[in-house]
């Protein structure tokens, strides 16, 4: 990244190799001089970055956070700079759109890139999947022209502009073949109920599946809660018989017959759908293209 000064560019190669020597040799510059640029940083914030010892070199809580700010604005620029290069030497217009990951595939995003495609033939539509924190971060940081994301939150976004495309009920998540499942289908109406509920643990995904915490949720054993990394994992869980979760139906993965979906048997939350820019966005083209991504979902997904 060429545009940061030759401080950062000195500090972010040294916390990355923890060696003033490597980094010195990946920037071609002398040992004396990486240690100078370090020393002058350090005075200059009147803070240590790094710690040096005889053996190794380590970055100080100061330096850790340092290193990851600097690294999300460096990600940043080297985006913007690749945008207006692409723009220059291809003479088109791209368009950045990110996706919450959990979203289904068949039913939000292909058809929807599909649209845009064949109503805007002069774009390029560079689509990003994402959990739903990096998600948010990414739009925050300027790398998103428009994200379309599942969440309760977002009129508190700061900096940004939403427009609500569906609110849905969140629905009770298991396996088909699972001892829950049998419970299910052997109650009079076919529906689960919150002692079958009480019975099995609740399988949790940190960031993009909401589990709620009021009190019409007071019920569910917290301890019980299996912790999972992501989506993908939390399903296959699910899949082999373990637990259930509470997820919007729009979620990817809803139609496959490893799993029932049931409604919940207590007063449940929503996941809205919305698309959501920032707030400085002045790309009449970018209003447009949102403009007509909600139109088609809104009716797509009545």
């Amino acid at each position: 990244m060429q545009l940061l000064n030759k401080r950062i560019t000195c500090f972010l190669e040294l916390a990355s190799c923890l060696s003033f020597s490597v980094a010195a040799e990946h920037l071609n510059i002398t040992q004396q001089a990486v240690t100078y640029q370090i020393a002058e940083l350090e005075k200059e914030l009147g803070v240590p970055l790094f710690v040096r010892t005889t053996r190794h070199v380590s970055l100080t809580h100061a330096g850790r956070i340092m290193r990851d700010e600097f690294l999300r604005i460096s990600r940043s620029v080297d985006n913007a700079i690749a945008k207006v290069r692409d723009a220059e030497v291809l003479n088109y217009a791209a368009v950045t759109i990110g996706f919450l990951r959990i979203l289904s595939r068949n039913r939000i995003i292909v058809p929807a890139l599909n649209m845009l495609q064949g109503k805007f033939r002069d774009v390029v539509f560079i689509v990003k999947l994402y959990d739903f924190v990096d998600l948010r971060n990414r739009l925050f940081d300027g790398e998103l022209d428009i994200c379309i994301a599942g969440c309760t939150d977002w009129p508190t976004w700061p900096s940004c502009e939403g427009t609500l495309i569906r609110r849905d009920p969140l629905v009770v998540v298991t396996g088909a073949n699972s001892p829950l499942a049998r419970e299910i289908r052997s109650n009079p109406d076919g529906l689960p109920t919150k002692a079958d509920l009480e019975r099995h643990p609740m399988l949790a995904v940190p960031d993009d599946v909401h589990l709620g915490s009021g009190p019409d949720y007071s019920y569910i054993p917290r301890d019980e809660i299996i912790q999972v990394p992501d989506m993908e994992t939390m399903l296959i869980h699910i899949a082999a018989g373990v637990g259930f979760a509470c997820l919007t139906p729009l979620f990817d993965g809803s139609e496959n017959p490893d799993l029932l979906l049931c409604p919940a048997p207590f007063e449940t939350d929503y996941r809205d759908i919305v698309a959501v820019h920032r707030t400085d966005m002045k790309s009449p083209l970018v209003m447009e293209i949102e403009r007509e991504l909600v139109s088609f979902l809104k009716k797509t997904l009545d």
